[in-house]
């Protein structure tokens, strides 16, 4: 279905009440794709979906609803534990409740949530109560409202972004109505830190903000100077201008569909579509300076996704970034194959020329991307299925992309969430557990329609690719004994380098580091291990506890019968 039908109307009323929160009875994540856990059921017009990890197994759920006794849209966060159970009450905590007339409105996915870095969350929106403005509210870990009911007012006009400081606090960039972009900090208490806004010069394109690493951000712009080209401007943890005062650009000709990422070393890297076969990509260190070749590097070598297509970058915290790319257009009927490409810190591609296939049937969309902590990659997106859209209804997938680059869940990815009927499922977000597992969250209108009767579901996917609790299904036995590249590469001093292990059967392992003269460094691994896979980490200490120098490693896994050895590299 196309996405322009499915935004949601804004909508306003005159009050707006808070609402009481009864409790949730227990029901552990189904291991049944049809079933699924619902969040949001309240108003069924719920839009704006995001999911975040809550750092205990669990999993932090925000999006926006009609409240059915007033008619205003609000702000809802619901904690689900390990298990998939509501910590928050049915449908969750209102975080933008108030007490005068109006609601939020749809802005750029507004609403928004970050961590706090203590444990709670901030909630962002752009709120119509009294005039547009961004509101941010605060909750702690139990759920409880932090900041004044109704939230505090940060800046005129609508959210454009919103990033952690992880101090209990968070930057914020709002545009107002005569197209002022300004950007806020605000601390625990919820008071603005900075003496003044800070103003930023250039057009924004909404949704291109992404930390910098101190406190401050990293906006995208779009800019028309008889051609297309992204402005980039970074505005550091104390309100300053680090990229003079208008900016730098990622490129010089005419080019479209510009995202950015964070590159986790306090610039961002870029990604656009030129008038050429390929996608493109810049890297810009703090200082806005380019570190790739310039005017770019290409994502694909060739193949079904060059060009265009449904476009989603993530950091991957070590220079890098992880891509998707697709042949489906945003609210194309009939979908396409989607592919995910690594770039390294250098702008090298790690997953082959082409990258590697999430998909690779012609009915897939909206895809969005999600680190699995090992450097890989959790990809959900719709499956519009034989016959769409006049055919069965839509379902959702999932695949994970392991630092290697291999698809591990089958040639169609696993299933998410599935149905028949008018249940259609679209728009899904994911967040991975930390176990080697997901979970996605998406717009749903079982028993409904997509206009009328939207509510939000989650589901839980173990690492075997499995609907359920962690832990549940059976990974694919592999063919052969495997050690994947080491991850990430090359490793700095501070830096922790994974390992990902396959084997066919259960049995003894040894996985060990030596030096290139055959010293051995530090062993990671030395007992039974079933079959399937497994990581390990070393976190750069030697068998003494001491750090182990900058240089060229090996590490060697070895079982009954069969060895691999892999390089690793550690710079100061």
């Amino acid at each position: 279905m196309p996405r322009s039908s499915r935004v949601i109307a804004f909508v306003t009323a005159l009050t707006c009440a808070v609402l009481s929160v009864p409790v949730t009875a227990r029901a552990d994540w189904p291991s049944d794709p049809s079933v699924n856990v619902p969040v949001g059921t309240l108003g069924g017009v719920a839009s704006s979906v995001q999911v975040l990890a809550d750092g205990a197994g669990g999993t932090l759920v925000g999006w926006s609803d009609v409240v059915p006794a007033d008619t205003t849209r609000q702000a809802f966060l619901q904690r689900l534990d390990p298990m998939g159970n509501a910590s928050w009450g049915a449908n969750g905590v209102n975080v933008s409740r108030c007490t005068q007339p109006g609601g939020i409105y749809a802005f750029n996915g507004s609403p928004m949530t970050v961590s706090d870095g203590r444990g709670g969350w901030i909630t962002g929106w752009s709120d119509a109560r009294g005039g547009y403005s961004t509101k941010l509210q605060r909750v702690d870990a139990n759920g409880t409202l932090q900041w004044t009911a109704g939230g505090v007012t940060v800046a005129p006009g609508g959210l454009l972004g919103l990033v952690s400081d992880g101090a209990q606090g968070a930057t914020v960039v709002a545009e107002d109505e005569s197209a002022v972009i300004r950007a806020v900090r605000v601390g625990p208490s919820g008071t603005l830190l900075w003496p003044s806004p800070t103003v930023i010069g250039i057009p924004a394109l909404p949704g291109n903000v992404v930390p910098d690493g101190s406190g401050g951000v990293i906006l995208l712009a779009q800019v028309w100077n008889g051609t297309l080209a992204a402005n980039l401007q970074r505005v550091d943890g104390t309100g300053a201008l680090r990229w003079g005062p208008a900016g730098v650009y990622s490129s010089a000709s005419s080019n479209w569909r510009f995202v950015m990422a964070a590159d986790g070393e306090g610039g961002a890297i870029v990604s656009w579509s030129p008038n050429g076969p390929a996608r493109m990509a810049q890297r810009f260190d703090s200082t806005g300076a380019e570190v790739w070749a310039h005017g770019g590097v290409p994502l694909s070598g060739g193949g079904p996704n060059t060009g265009g297509g449904v476009d989603t970058m993530i950091t991957d915290g070590h220079g890098g970034a992880f891509l998707l790319l697709s042949t489906a257009l945003i609210g194309a009927p009939d979908g396409g194959p989607i592919w995910v490409q690594h770039l390294g810190a250098d702008g090298s591609r790690l997953w082959s020329s082409r990258g590697a296939p999430v998909d690779t049937s012609e009915e897939c969309g909206s895809p969005m991307l999600a680190s699995d902590g090992a450097g890989g990659v959790f990809v959900v997106y719709e499956d519009y299925g034989i016959g769409w859209p006049t055919g069965p209804a839509s379902a959702i997938r999932a695949q994970w992309v392991s630092s290697d680059g291999v698809a591990h869940w089958g040639l169609t990815g696993a299933p998410v969430s599935v149905g028949s009927g008018a249940g259609e499922r679209w728009n899904p977000v994911v967040v991975g557990d930390g176990a080697g597992g997901l979970t996605a969250a998406w717009l749903d209108a079982r028993g409904g329609t997509a206009t009328a009767g939207a509510k939000v579901y989650a589901q839980h996917v173990a690492s075997s690719g499995a609907a359920g609790p962690a832990g549940v299904g059976t990974a694919r036995a592999p063919l052969a004994l495997a050690l994947s590249a080491p991850w990430p590469q090359p490793a700095r001093a501070a830096d922790a380098v994974t390992f990902s292990v396959a084997q066919p059967s259960a049995g003894h392992v040894r996985l060990a580091l030596f030096d290139p003269q055959g010293r051995h460094v530090r062993t990671l691994a030395d007992g039974v291990h079933a079959a399937g896979g497994w990581t390990a980490r070393w976190d750069g200490l030697d068998a003494t506890g001491q750090r182990a120098g900058a240089g060229l490693y090996f590490a060697r896994l070895e079982t009954a019968g069969a060895s691999v050895t892999r390089k690793v590299v550690r710079v100061p």
